[in-house]
Order: C-alpha cells, then sequence, then structure tokens
C-alpha cells in the first residue's frame, strides 16, 4: 500500500507499509536470510519482501505513527523493525522519512543510501525521497542528478510524479523558470485528478508563477 505524506511547504514523498503479497517467501542467487521474530530462518530477496510477519507489522505500525506526527515512536518501530530484517530495503526508506520529517537531513540521506543499496540502485521510491531531502538540503544538482534517474528508470505514476515534482522545485529555487515549467506541467499530467495532490500542485503552481 502506497501512501503519500506531506514534508514541509509542498514536498511528496513515499512511505510504503506491507501489501498482503510481501510475506511471500521468493528465492534466488541474491537471497538473504535473517531470524523472524519466532527464531526461525526466513528468506528475503534484497530486502524487498517482508518475511517476518512481526516486521512487517512494526512497519506498519511505524508508517501509521509517522502519518500521524509521532516521529519519535515512529522511529522506534521501525528501527525495531530493522532489527529482525535489517537489510528490508522498505524498512530503511521509511526510516530515512522519518529523519526528514525531524529535518535530520544527513540522517535521511543515509538510510535512502543504505535502502538503495540493498536494492542496486533500483528501490525508486527512496530514490525519489532523496530527491526531496536534497532540495530541503538546498543541493540541487544532487537532486536534480538522482530525481532525472528515477525518470529515466521508471513509467510509475506516482514514482514519477514525485521525482518531477522535486525536479519543479529545483529549477524553480534556481531561477531555471521554463524547465520548472516544464517539470510542472509534467508533474500535473501525472497527478490530475488525484485530489489528495490538488493543494500540493496549487502551491506548486504559486511557487513556479512566481519564478524570476
Amino acid at each position: 500500500m502506497k501512501g503519500i505524506l506531506k514534508t514541509g511547504i509542498i514536498g511528496m514523498s513515499i512511505l510504503l507499509m506491507a501489501c498482503n503479497n510481501q510475506s511471500e517467501e521468493k528465492t534466488n542467487k541474491s537471497t538473504t536470510t535473517e531470524q523472524d521474530s519466532k527464531g526461525k530462518i526466513a528468506v528475503t530477496k534484497h530486502g524487498e519482501k517482508f518475511v517476518s510477519a512481526f516486521a512487517s507489522k512494526l512497519n506498519s505500525e511505524g508508517v501509521h505513527l509517522t502519518e500521524a506526527g509521532k516521529m519519535g515512536e515512529a522511529r522506534d518501530k521501525l528501527k525495531e523493525a530493522l532489527v529482525f530484517e535489517p537489510r528490508n530495503a522498505t524498512v530503511l526508506n521509511n526510516l530515512g522519512l522519518v529523519e526528514l520529517q525531524c529535518e535530520n537531513y544527513n540522517e535521511a540521506i543515509e538510510y535512502f543510501n543504505k535502502s538503495l543499496a540493498e536494492t542496486d540502485s533500483s528501490y525508486l521510491n527512496s530514490a525519489v525521497n532523496m530527491g526531496l531531502t536534497f532540495y530541503y538540503m538546498k543541493k540541487y544538482d544532487e537532486c536534480v542528478k538522482i530525481s532525472e534517474y528515477v525518470v529515466g528508470k521508471t513509467t510509475d505514476t506516482v514514482l514519477n510524479a514525485g521525482a518531477h515534482l522535486n525536479l519543479t522545485l529545483s529549477f524553480s529555487d534556481q531561477g531555471k523558470c521554463e524547465k520548472a515549467k516544464q517539470e510542472y506541467e509534467l508533474t500535473y499530467a501525472l497527478l490530475r485528478g488525484n485530489a489528495a495532490a490538488s493543494n500540493q500542485m496549487e502551491r506548486l503552481k504559486q511557487k513556479v508563477a512566481a519564478c524570476k
């Protein structure tokens, strides 16, 4: 299940909870093993799946606490989940989002980097969130680089919208107004009809209009 979490004035970030199919065990050459809450050895592929029901539950609880603004409690739940699945990219991503919400940007980047490292840079949720973090750090070149990487790697609507939104923000702050306008139009096309994003898009539109 994907959720949108507002950060700061405009930002959009991506939280992930365990889906029903994330408890399925799949093995291949890149598989690692971890212990679940009962001490049983379970199989996990690059941290992309939850094989420990307890870790999955802790992650979901951490997501709900984050959405409720209870960052300290969310951090504790997610770190507990990480004990059982220390290489789980979803948990690492969500811990990064907690730190982003708390404006602990360096810690957020560290978690997003770990999440990407566990998936050979294919876990693009973390890449989008890293781009947003770089934006808040005013590291615009880094934001543009990782956001363009996402755009080149996926056709997923939510991920693309997040990447184009990050690009809009970065170009606007840099005074690259034509590029900001182009990125805004791409973001708008992807999120058109999305009621949950309407307020964000209106603020983004105003930001681009004020670009000089």
